[in-house]
């Protein structure tokens, strides 16, 4: 709480006290019959006046408390400038916080707490606005939802879905915006990225490794990649000019990230749809990027065609731009944090999930060109 908000809470609590010893405060003389009662539904009335307005007043507090931790900061780049922002959203948090995907503009947090009957993790959604005021929540299947281990968010045709990850068998389920409940639907893979020649999947087997498929949108032909992290983050896919860069971190082999550069598609071998963990890919368009076994990589994205990530080395987390297989610092930021991304929209918008080290909280991230914002969950 700011000290300007804590100057405002004293006035009113002064303000207040006086108010109570004012229509409270015994009288010093007798009264007629008829002052008493004509002078009790004045005090009845001027007190109704000010519990109304106390009201309001509380009410503007709570307000200003729930966004009142706000700070800003811009930083200059070569490539541009990029403007930081943090606040706290206090929702009263139900559990650990999972994911988070932003869809309609509104922010659907997934929170997992352990059943305290069976042990079994129970899961609860929860959706808040933009500034965070919490709006609702989502009704989850019990059995099937509360069964997965691991899961993604997508948004496809204005649907939004998730589905199972870290597995050979396959369920997804999408929100029923009206009834604010998630239903099974039928089985499917979801878009990754997409520009306006290609589709890209993600399939993730967990400890069996990951594939990463471009699908033309015109032949229908399709193209493999491996992503080559075990266990990893989900990969992240960014394009400049023809080049695409695939982007993640291993969760098993910490300190581990890597990117790939795919720079030629057509040269690729046509491969089937589906993974197979047995199949035997070889790449000749594909050159790596990146290869570092000292840092955790939470994302990259693009500015001014520039490569830009977001990273963290032993107690520091940095912003930095990939060049010549290295990663050159460029920022250094004022407290440490790892970051999972959970969503990546059409508009190259980043929606991520984070973990504050020093205040040992979570939060949401979001990347949107020049603009990358906190909103820390209390």
């Amino acid at each position: 709480m700011t000290t300007k908000l804590l100057a405002h809470n004293t006035r009113y609590v002064h303000w207040l006290a006086d108010v109570y010893s004012a229509v409270f405060a015994p009288a010093n003389r007798q009264m007629p019959i008829a002052s008493v009662v004509s002078s009790n539904f004045r005090k009845k009335k001027k007190m109704k006046t000010h519990l109304t307005i106390l009201a309001l007043i509380l009410t503007l507090i709570s307000c200003e408390t729930k966004h009142s931790e706000t700070t800003k900061e811009t930083i200059k780049l070569d490539c541009g400038i990029i403007n930081i922002k943090i606040d706290t959203f206090n929702i009263s948090t139900v559990g650990n916080f999972e994911k988070v995907a932003l869809y309609h503009n509104n922010f659907y947090l997934v929170f997992e707490k352990p059943d305290s009957y069976n042990g079994k993790p129970k899961r609860k959604i929860i959706i808040i606005d933009s500034i965070g005021n919490k709006i609702g929540k989502v009704s989850v299947p019990k059995d099937e939802l509360e069964d997965i281990a691991y899961f993604d968010f997508g948004i496809e045709s204005d649907s939004l879905f998730i589905k199972k990850t870290h597995s050979f068998s396959e369920s997804t389920f999408v929100l029923d915006e009206k009834e604010s409940k998630l239903k099974a639907t039928k089985v499917r893979l979801l878009t990754q990225y997409k520009d306006n020649e290609y589709f890209v999947y993600v399939i993730d087997r967990g400890e069996f490794g990951s594939g990463t498929f471009f699908k033309n949108m015109k032949t229908l032909w399709t193209g493999r990649v491996n992503t080559g992290c075990l266990n990893s983050t989900p990969a992240i896919i960014n394009k400049i000019d023809s080049n695409y860069y695939i982007s993640n971190s291993s969760t098993f082999l910490e300190g581990y990230a890597r990117i790939l550069k795919v720079n030629y598609l057509k040269s690729f071998k046509e491969t089937p749809f589906i993974f197979d963990k047995n199949q035997y890919i070889s790449n000749k368009g594909v050159e790596i990027a990146l290869d570092s076994a000292r840092m955790y990589m939470s994302t990259c994205f693009v500015k001014e065609k520039k490569l830009l990530c977001i990273y963290t080395v032993e107690n520091e987390t940095y912003l930095g731009e990939i060049s010549n297989k290295n990663v050159k610092q460029l920022y250094k930021f004022k407290f440490k944090f790892d970051a999972i991304l959970t969503s990546q929209l059409e508009n190259e918008k980043q929606i991520l999930s984070v973990y504050f080290y020093e205040s040992k909280k979570n939060g949401i991230m979001t990347i949107d060109k020049n603009n990358i914002e906190f909103h820390i969950l209390n």
